[in-house]
């Protein structure tokens, strides 16, 4: 059998913490908060040279009628890695969030 995902990157040095599977209207909370807070604060910056998550963020839409996220653009990837990214160093934990710098 092949290696997987997590060995391989464990082999290439790196440690691996597997994705909790959060809900999605967790992870797209989390996601409003940091880019525009309830005080107007923005939390989360993104560089003009991720064009393709802007892109993703500025396109993708919901369903008719629902809340769940039209998966049909294929917009959906790259903003759910992100929301997996911010649920992960931001746990959704209660309403003291703090800030913190990360580079990609």
């Amino acid at each position: 059998m092949g290696k997987t995902d997590f060995r391989i990157i464990e082999e290439a040095g790196w440690t691996v913490f597997p994705a909790k599977q959060y809900k999605l209207v967790d992870r797209i909370n989390t996601l409003n908060a940091k880019l525009r807070d309830a005080q107007g604060q923005r939390r989360l910056l993104i560089s003009p040279k991720c064009k393709n998550l802007i892109k993703a963020l500025d396109g993708l839409t919901y369903k008719n009628g629902t809340k769940i996220p039209d998966k049909s653009s294929g917009l959906d990837h790259v903003t759910d890695a992100l929301g997996y990214l911010l649920m992960g160093l931001f746990p959704t934990t209660g309403p003291n969030w703090s800030s913190t710098t990360v580079s990609i």
